[in-house]
Formats: structure tokens, sequence, C-alpha cells
């Protein structure tokens, strides 16, 4: 057995780990950026040739750029087994693509508006009367809104926007950029929010962010661990995770959980989660139960 990491780069904390795990167990594994690569493709493909080669992709897909789906299609079409599987990759690297596929699968996500076009008064009045009727705790005098890039990473491209006046003149701006590639959210105040990274068949770690008041995207910040007792969940908070990679398609994922009032609200789906803050905080070695999975996975088939 042979793993290719796809990664734009192998010094990521993530990507050390699994190269680090693969090798310590025995694995041949080796590095390749898809963005400084080529391939031939023709009518000749043998689609066994490469059956014993397992490629991970951990491209974020924040480039607005596929190639590296074509190269693992072009891969899988030899035999590769990719993971996470392509399918879940483009059903999910889109966050908007990611939330109606949630919601078709009656998955708890936050209320969310998107659209296309000129922005007005009118429009921003629809939008705050949307949220309030979907949530009618919501704080209608004081409500404050999340403006999120439909594809982004580690909190980039998430704007809090304090006033439908400021949601306004925002959108105002991208639609004279011509660039409304966002979803509209109410920003839910107070709620605490997990990370469960799991596979299909059983949860590999959890973590709790820490609330900041002067840092609400609440990135790497982190209260709890949960290690070897993840019964210390909420069972409802597990089940909404589990049904949330089912729904996905993903053979492994980190899903963001924020617990609100009692309900849970799916935040995303991330098919390349980071995970060295869970290692550090928990002392799980993620990499390697990933990298184990993998490997009973590829047997098993």
């Amino acid at each position: 057995m042979e793993i290719i990491l796809l990664a734009e780069d192998p010094s990521y904390y993530g990507a050390q780990r699994l190269i680090t795990e693969a090798t310590q167990s025995g694995i041949k594994i080796s590095h390749l950026n898809p963005f400084d690569h080529q391939f031939f493709l023709d009518n000749t493909l043998n689609s066994k040739a490469q059956k014993e080669l397992v490629v991970l992709n951990r491209i974020t897909g924040i480039r607005y750029d596929e190639f590296d789906l074509s190269l693992s299609m072009w891969l899988a079409q030899q035999g590769a087994k990719i993971f996470n599987p392509i399918n879940a990759i483009v059903a999910t690297r889109d966050k908007m693509h990611q939330f109606l596929l949630l919601s078709q699968n009656k998955i708890p996500i936050i209320p969310t508006f998107s659209f296309r076009g000129k922005v007005d008064a009118s429009l921003i009045d629809e939008i705050q009367n949307l949220f309030i009727t979907s949530i009618p705790e919501l704080d209608k005098q004081n409500l404050k809104y999340i403006l999120k890039a439909n594809r982004g990473n580690k909190g980039i491209g998430v704007n809090l926007l304090e006033s439908k006046k400021s949601l306004e003149s925002i959108l105002q701006t991208f639609w004279g950029m011509r660039d409304q590639k966002f979803m509209i959210q109410p920003y839910l105040e107070g709620g605490e929010e997990h990370r469960i990274f799991l596979t299909q068949k059983e949860i590999l770690g959890a973590i709790t962010k820490q609330n900041r008041a002067n840092d609400f995207r609440n990135n790497g910040h982190f209260i709890d661990g949960i290690k070897d007792n993840i019964a210390a969940l909420p069972a409802d908070l597990i089940s909404t995770a589990q049904a949330a990679i089912k729904a996905s398609g993903a053979f492994y994922a980190g899903i963001d959980i924020l617990r609100w009032k009692n309900r849970n609200y799916v935040l995303e789906v991330n098919l390349v989660p980071g995970f060295e803050l869970l290692e550090k905080v928990t002392n799980i070695n993620i990499a390697k139960k990933l990298i184990n999975s993998i490997v009973e996975n590829t047997k098993a088939q």
C-alpha cells in the first residue's frame, strides 16, 4: 500500500503528522502539490494499475481552482482510492452547496440567506424578518449578522456586521464589485461551539471552543478536551455530527456544531479539518487514528 498526500505545503501540521504516522506504520507515503503537477489523459487508462494506491486530498478549495479534483479523478480512473471521496468534496467544498445538502437531509443549520443582484433597504428588511421568523428568540433591535464567504479556511472570509446599516453597506460594496460569493446568517451570541472529529464508523476526538468577546470567530481557542470519554458530550450533539457526516458522504470530517439555547446548529462539515489543537488539547493521536481507519477501510474494499 502506498499513500499520496495531496497538499500545497507539506510543512503544515496536519500534513506533517500524517506523513509521520504513515511512515512509522511502515506505509510508503509521498507528497504531491496538485498545483505544481501535470497528467496526460487518453483512452488507455488501466483501472487496476494503481489498486494499492491511496490518495489523501488535503486541499481546501479556497482557490476556486478544481485541478486537485481533476487530478484525483484521473488517479481514481487508474484504480487509486481517494479520501475523502471526490463526490463528497464536490458536495461540500462550497459552503452554500453544503448547507443545501444538510438542509435536504434535515440536519439542523443556522438560517441562511443567499442571493444575487442589486441591494436596497427592502432587501435588508427582508433578511432581518426572515431570521426573526426562523428564530423568534433573536433580538430584533440588536440583531447582528455574519457574512461568510462560500469558500474560506480558518476564519478567512467570515465577517461580523453589527447592524442593518453595516450589512447594507458591505452588500452594496460586493454588488459594486460584482462579487457576491457569500451567504448571510444571524449571529447567535453566547452559544458553545464544538468540533467533533470523526469517521463514518467512530468518533476520533472532540473539543469545545472558548467564547471570546474580542474574537467572534473563536478560531484556535478551546476550554475543554474530551479524551476517551465521548459519552461526556450530549448524546444529541454526537448524533447530529454523525448525521452530518453521513449526509455529506465523507469518510472523515471535522464537524463544527454550535449549541445555542439547548439546540444544535451545524456550522460546517470540514473535509480538510486541522487537528493540531485537538491533538494538543486531548493528547489523542488523531493522525494515527485516521491513517489506521483509512488502511482498514482500504483493506475491506
